[in-house]
């Protein structure tokens, strides 16, 4: 017979195993409303650094325009009078050299429009072009007032630039100048000044095609690169025509009659000869004086007929007349039924 397990010396004797299931333990229960609050803070949070930054740098912007900036040292504008030091072939106001665009945007990033105004007037004074990066001169028109085709402007605005092209570009700097937006530049806030965009230029030798898609004849295409000199005068004169029908097709036949003259142009009061006269009065043998406005006689409604028409028509209205219908007798013969 077998005896019961034996058991080393020492050692606790084995826990007995229950035979019920264990239960398994809760899942951990989540607050979803403290979960929510923690998003929602952590937002305002957020929003509430973002507009302390804004708010500082709006500060920091105001303090900037309110502060008067030092005023441009004389050299500057003594350099920027002869403006640009590069010339040469293919370098004018529509395409300066980079390295004068550069210098120039960056020099006039720290002027105030007054002091740009002012250099525009130093640069005429040496008979320059008011416009820094245009190499040519300014014009020099006599006379008061100048008729331009968008009308009529003082000499001396117009004698401050070769074109109004450059008119245009300095008057978008200037506009910058005067609305001032700041950009972030070498750990300083700077005036963000730009150049105007130009319009696309056709290359050297390159036809103009304008937009009805009928080729313009240019002096080099009609006589196979030769100088206009050299053409015969019939090649000139079919220049000369169809440039003229090109002008009145877009508008621009008004052009054709300044280039190269001077009109003068005289504006006098018409004198009257005959002294003034009162409108004869209508007499009352007619007995249509009723109809008379200040002399006129009114023809509303009333055609051109015979004499006979006349009568046939004024013995159907007395007959109109009888009718039950009165009130269409008021009306006017063009609106009546």
């Amino acid at each position: 017979m077998s005896g019961p397990p034996s058991t080393s010396p020492g050692l606790p004797p084995p826990k007995p195993k229950g035979i019920l299931k264990k239960t398994p333990p809760a899942p951990p229960t989540f607050n979803m409303d403290q979960e929510a609050d923690d998003v929602v803070n952590d937002y305002q949070m957020a929003a509430h650094r973002e507009y302390q930054q804004a708010v500082q740098q709006a500060k920091l912007l105001l303090a900037q325009r309110d502060q008067i900036p030092p005023t441009a040292p004389l050299e500057t504008f003594e350099r920027l009078s002869t403006f640009p030091p590069t010339r040469g072939p293919g370098i004018d106001a529509a395409n300066p050299a980079p390295a004068d665009v550069d210098d120039f945007l960056s020099t006039i990033s720290t002027f105030l429009p007054r002091e740009y105004m002012d250099l525009i007037d130093e640069r005429n004074c040496v008979g320059n072009c008011g416009y820094t990066l245009c190499p040519r001169p300014k014009r020099n028109r006599e006379g008061l007032h100048s008729i331009k085709m968008t009308g009529i402007a003082r000499t001396e605005d117009v004698n401050k630039w070769c074109s109004d092209r450059c008119a245009l570009r300095a008057l978008f700097i200037h506009v910058q100048l005067q609305n001032p937006s700041y950009v972030w530049k070498d750990g300083q806030t700077v005036v963000k000044v730009e150049l105007r965009a130009e319009g696309p230029v056709n290359p050297p030798g390159q036809q103009q095609t304008p937009r009805n898609g009928k080729q313009v004849v240019t002096p080099s295409s009609a006589t196979n690169g030769q100088p206009v000199g050299e053409a015969d005068r019939d090649t000139r004169r079919q220049i000369t025509k169809e440039a003229t029908a090109l002008a009145v097709e877009r508008g621009d036949a008004g052009k054709l009659l300044g280039v190269g003259k001077q009109i003068e142009i005289t504006i006098r009061e018409k004198s009257s000869i005959a002294p003034a006269q009162a409108p004869d009065r209508p007499s009352d043998e007619d007995g249509d004086r009723y109809e008379m406005v200040e002399g006129h006689r009114i023809q509303f409604g009333k055609g051109k007929r015979g004499k006979g028409e006349e009568d046939e028509d004024s013995g159907s209205e007395d007959d109109d007349d009888d009718d039950d219908d009165d009130d269409d007798d008021y009306l006017p013969p063009t609106l009546r039924m």
